[in-house]
């Protein structure tokens, strides 16, 4: 069994080498994991590299002369912009206009490719047992969760040395584009912190998943109020109390402070260590987070595939049904105030609003886009426990009663 699922035979487990006692092998089950997640990994960093290139090209093309970007900067510095995407505190240059257009959505995707990672190569292995199986052998007591870590770490500085690459590849001053790579690789380094952290607190990896996104909601949100809060470029007390905050802190392209890079390596480092201290005082497969009881009998709603599907992802359904309420009350807000600020037909305008002549009709046609987005994330992440089931053994119980397999899935659709 272990051959099986480490993909190494028992020859080669007793010559590895990687440390002793708790962390005996970790190199041996990063390797491990690096097979297993090699492909996800390498999407993630085409992705967000690709889109820093496609900024870069489009914003230049939008933006060609200086007279341009000093009136798309005049657009930008205002509260509306500072507490959607940041601070604006080089927009009249193309650096600066690609920190305000893509750095916040390249910096929460790589907060979210994190946490994913953190869990499923953690607490969801713990689920499965393989976490359990692979103890009883080669592995020492931490040595699959330091690999787990140090793995997501190495991808959340390469993620950040590939954006660093493509701003570069398009021209963009070298020194300033690697500030901005560190700044994507402290909020990844921050967040595999937090992901594990998540995950010695919850007991199921779907529990660990949404902490830790709470707790990257939370942070958007105190770095929007600390931007509101601004005094001229200056954000607000609140930005330091996010980790998203510190990533902008940063202000890649313009004072280039490496000091809050520091600070996300040092605090994803401590909550890497709090989180071994917490495994090592619990049980396997346990959280800390106390388990509620279930009630003793299924309501007549639940003994329905249906009623069922609904029970069993009823907080999925209020978690995003109450962000999506409130990016739209927050979208609305945005759009109204930028409303009033936008006018006239130059190149700015035109790249925020696109063909439309209504400004408000253009403001809210691109802002449905973000709601769009969650939407279709929820709709993904909902499909995709059609398959954790079956991974898991559960459904088995389920298609042993009076229910096909294609009744069962189009309750889950």
């Amino acid at each position: 069994q272990m051959s099986t699922v480490t993909g190494v035979g028992p020859s080669r487990i007793s010559g590895t080498t990687g440390g002793s006692g708790a962390f005996a092998n970790w190199t041996m089950a990063l390797g491990f994991l690096f097979r297993r997640n090699w492909l996800r990994m390498l999407v993630w960093v085409l992705v967000l590299a690709g889109l820093i290139a496609i900024v870069i090209v489009s914003q230049r093309q939008t933006f060609p002369t200086q007279a341009d970007r000093n009136a798309y900067a005049a657009i930008a510095n205002t509260p509306a912009v500072a507490a959607l995407t940041g601070l604006p505190y080089a927009a009249g240059s193309l650096g600066g206009i690609l920190i305000i257009k893509i750095w916040m959505t390249d910096a929460i995707a790589l907060a979210f490719a994190v946490i994913f990672l953190v869990s499923r190569n953690g607490r969801a292995e713990e689920e499965s047992g393989r976490t359990e199986l692979l103890r009883s052998g080669a592995l020492g007591r931490h040595a699959y969760t330091l690999a787990n870590w140090v793995m997501v770490s190495v991808f959340s500085v390469v993620a950040g040395l590939a954006c660093t690459g493509a701003a570069i590849a398009e021209g963009l001053p070298a020194y300033s584009s690697l500030v901005m790579g560190a700044s994507y690789a402290g909020v990844g380094l921050v967040f595999v912190g937090i992901a594990a952290l998540a995950g010695q607190l919850s007991q199921t990896s779907r529990g660990a998943n949404a902490l830790a996104t709470i707790v990257l909601g939370i942070a958007y949100l105190l770095r929007a109020g600390g931007d509101l809060a601004a005094k001229h470029d200056v954000a607000g007390g609140l930005s330091w109390a996010s980790p998203i905050g510190w990533g902008q802190a940063v202000r890649a392209y313009g004072a280039n402070n490496w000091a809050p890079f520091v600070l996300l390596v040092g605090v994803g480092f401590v909550l890497c260590l709090v989180s071994l201290r917490l495994e090592a005082t619990r049980d396997l497969g346990a959280g800390l987070l106390p388990d509620r009881t279930g009630a003793r009998t299924a309501s007549a709603l639940t003994r329905t595939p249906v009623g069922l599907t609904l029970r069993l992802q009823r907080w999925s359904i209020l978690g995003w049904g109450i962000g999506i309420l409130v990016g739209g009350l927050f979208f609305g807000n945005v759009a109204t105030a930028m409303a009033k600020l936008l006018g006239g037909d130059t190149a700015a305008v035109t790249a925020m609003l696109g063909p439309s002549k209504h400004v408000l009709t253009g403001l809210l046609g691109y802002f449905t886009m973000a709601d769009a987005l969650l939407v279709a994330a929820f709709v993904l992440q909902s499909i995709a426990t059609i398959r954790a089931e079956e991974a898991d053994g559960s459904v088995e119980l389920q298609w042993t009663g009076a229910i096909s397999r294609v009744r069962w899935a189009l309750s889950r659709i």
